[in-house]
């Protein structure tokens, strides 16, 4: 039978000054028990086997109250560093550091619950007894100005959770494997002994050194915890604008008028329930006298327009509210204000003008098609309703192309600073901006600002592209609590991937070599992706049986190190053939996504260990990818097969042609051929290609084409 083991820790003050950690992390309240256990330089007896149980158990559920980031103040203190200056306490102006002080305020009457599963059996009950009392000695949590006391309570899974769900504040939980989360450090099996062993080592950390007279400084050992992400997502309510049993679409350009009016509506009930906290929900859910703090507390509507199909006429008939986690106002109190609610009501009278209503919905499945998990994460994304641009700079009237110029790349920079306000930590590679909607049945931009106090050069539709995926949903812009600046993810295959090389290679660098640690690297990204199940082929170019793939085709990924560029490319086998993706290749380009997450180091021998960071490769922009005639080789090409009776140019020009036709491509006009013979004996040449057609690339020929070998760029 399984119990909970559930720690209320309460503080003395509403003050956790523990930062940048939040919540307060499992193993800060491990070695706060610890602390409190000690005696003197040992355990008391059953407190270690109690404390090694503890850290034997799964991560805990963590709830805590409602937090504000206080103001921060910085104090300017000596460094433990007197020696420097001469040991002259009159010269600690030299070695005075400024320490920025910044803690978290809440209400000290809610307490921190730590809730624990173990199985209940006589021996752990008998750990949770000593437990229990090593933690009526815990004396601080957090820093040592952090005083505060801890009780333990053993309960059944059922009670513990009703106490959960019955905390006013946000519940933190630890993720599945493999989740995205905020990283807590927990203890794990061997904790409690590494904080024994660098208590010890804290006696000798000056020790003689191999000169007479000298002293060497030895750095403790750091405390050994496990990283578990936790997550503690928003709550959401969807709710359907119906008229009766039927949907009442709301036009799309009138969406702020939409979520005005459900937004008053909303704050006018809860006021009426709750008048002492008027002047809170004033704050907060209209935003009247909204402070930086209360951005990250703020709940949020978002209307959702109809998308997802050509066709569909992006009408709005469902609405979304979402609530932070460290939002005051409970999300039951929400729900009940929004429930209910008539949109189209006269703003002079308040009369109801038709019967249209929220109505809780029954069914989710438009909530993919803006990007809410499970959804596939997505790197490109694009808006639904236009985003209300930070700030633009003031420019001439002109409409000449340097002016309009100036004015595009001034909405670019705004973007990424609404990016920015909104906390997006993934790196923008590309933003596009433009008036247009990116759909057919979509909006013009500046049609969005009627009736609002947003200048129309201020709203525009924008594609963003990440440097990796991510889940929505997105909403950015200074209109994203009036329900602009709505993005849904593009789905899109683009099947390269560009990795710019920022550092670290050396100069002597073969590419071969660093194409070798390319694919090397890619395959044990995706075998820690997949687990134990054996790669496909598509990631090795080898079947089975271990042999190398030699049907003629293009069946796995091409890793290719462009000199020019100094970027690193992963290409799929469906771009090298310039063919649609089959399903099966579709399913693992997803996998190799995921993969490739945080790959920003590779070690690639002796030519170098590199420091990666993502690179846009733009269809239509990059030489390697443009569409175009005239191409001209980038790397060797190597001809899969040598008639040595024939002339290496010879030889050259058939094998060319020979892989243009296996591929159904036009046959190229092959120019300026350039061959010679490599190290090994084997022929390899460069040369221009000229086809009757455009045609886009990439462009990899040849037997090395896999290995970056007989790579072109386009050229004018």
């Amino acid at each position: 039978m399984s119990s909970a083991l559930l720690i209320s820790v309460r503080f003395h003050d509403g003050r956790f000054h523990g930062a940048p950690e939040w919540p307060p992390s499992p193993a800060r309240l491990f070695q706060a028990l610890v602390a409190g256990a000690v005696r003197g330089s040992s355990l008391p007896p059953g407190s270690g086997a109690a404390l090694r149980w503890l850290e034997s158990l799964p991560a805990p559920i963590i709830a805590v109250p409602t937090a504000l980031v206080a103001r921060s103040l910085t104090t300017y203190v000596p460094n433990n560093d007197l020696d420097a200056v001469g040991g002259h306490p009159s010269r600690a102006a030299k070695i005075r550091v400024g320490k920025t002080i910044r803690p978290r305020l809440f209400d000290a009457a809610i307490p921190f619950l730590y809730s624990w599963t173990f199985s209940a059996e006589a021996e752990a009950l008998g750990h949770t007894a000593s437990l229990s009392v090593i933690a009526d000695r815990l004396f601080q949590f957090g820093r040592g100005i952090d005083m505060a006391w801890a009780a333990i309570e053993v309960l059944d899974t059922s009670a513990a959770a009703q106490r959960l769900a019955d905390h006013p504040g946000p519940i933190h939980r630890p993720s599945e494997v493999g989740a995205a989360g905020h990283p807590l450090p927990c203890p794990q099996p061997g904790s409690l002994g590494s904080l024994i062993d660098r208590y010890a080592a804290q006696s000798k950390r000056f020790a003689a050194g191999a000169k007479h007279g000298a002293t060497v400084f030895v750095q403790p050992p750091k405390p050994r915890f496990r990283m578990v992400g936790y997550d503690c997502p928003p709550v959401r309510f969807l709710f359907d604008l119906r008229k009766e049993n039927a949907f009442a679409p709301w036009p799309l350009r009138r969406v702020t008028a939409l979520v005005e009016r459900l937004r008053d509506q909303a704050a006018a009930r809860l006021q009426a329930a709750l008048p002492l906290r008027a002047s809170e929900i004033e704050r907060l859910l209209v935003g009247r006298g909204a402070g930086p703090a209360d951005i990250v507390r703020r709940p949020r509507i978002l209307p959702l327009p109809s998308i997802g199909f050509v066709h569909a006429d992006q009408a709005i008939r469902r609405v979304l509210v979402e609530v932070p986690p460290d939002c005051p106002i409970s999300a039951g109190d929400l729900r009940w204000a929004f429930a209910g609610l008539a949109p189209d009501v006269d703003a002079g009278t308040g009369e109801v003008l038709s019967e249209t209503r929220l109505v809780p919905a029954e069914e989710d499945g438009m909530l993919r098609h803006f990007g809410f998990a499970p959804a596939t994460p997505a790197r490109c994304w694009r808006t639904v309703t236009p985003i209300v641009v930070p700030h633009t700079q003031r420019f001439s009237a002109r409409h000449d192309g340097g002016a309009m110029v100036l004015r595009e790349q001034a909405t670019i920079d705004a973007v990424r600073q609404a990016l920015q306000h909104i906390g997006a930590l993934t790196e923008a590679l590309a933003i596009r901006v433009q008036r247009e909607p990116f759909t057919r049945t979509g909006q013009r931009a500046d049609s969005f600002a009627e009736g609002t106090r947003f200048v129309p050069a201020r709203l525009h539709h924008v594609e963003v592209r990440f440097a990796e995926p991510r889940n929505g949903p997105l909403v950015l812009g200074d209109g994203r609590w009036l329900g602009l600046g709505v993005m849904a993810p593009v789905d899109e295959l683009a099947g390269v991937i560009a990795l710019r090389v920022v550092s670290g290679l050396a100069p002597d660098a073969m590419p071969a070599d660093i194409v070798v640690a390319l694919r090397r690297a890619v395959m044990a990204r995706v075998q820690a992706e997949i687990g134990a199940a054996s790669l496909p082929p598509f990631f090795t170019g080898h079947a089975a049986d271990g042999t190398s793939l030699h049907d003629g085709g293009h069946a796995h990924l091409a890793c290719v190190f462009d000199p020019e560029g100094q970027r690193l490319l992963i290409v799929a086998p469906h771009r090298v053939d310039g063919r649609e993706a089959t399903r099966e290749e579709v399913r693992h380009l997803a996998t190799l996504d995921r993969a490739l997450v945080g790959f920003r180091d590779l070690r690639a021998g002796s030519a170098g260990r590199l420091l990666l960071a993502p690179a846009e490769a733009l269809q239509g922009t990059d030489p390697l990818l443009a569409v175009a005639c005239n191409w001209v080789s980038v790397t060797p090409f190597v001809p899969t097969r040598y008639a040595k009776r024939q002339a290496p140019e010879c030889v050259i020009e058939d094998d060319v042609l020979r892989e243009c036709r296996r591929r159904d491509w036009p046959e190229p006009t092959v120019r300026k051929i350039s061959a010679r013979e490599g190290k090994q004996g084997g022929l390899n040449a460069t040369m221009h290609l000229a086809f009757a057609v455009a045609r886009a690339g990439p462009i990899l020929l040849g037997r090395t084409a896999h290995r970056g070998g007989g790579l072109f760029r386009a050229f004018h």
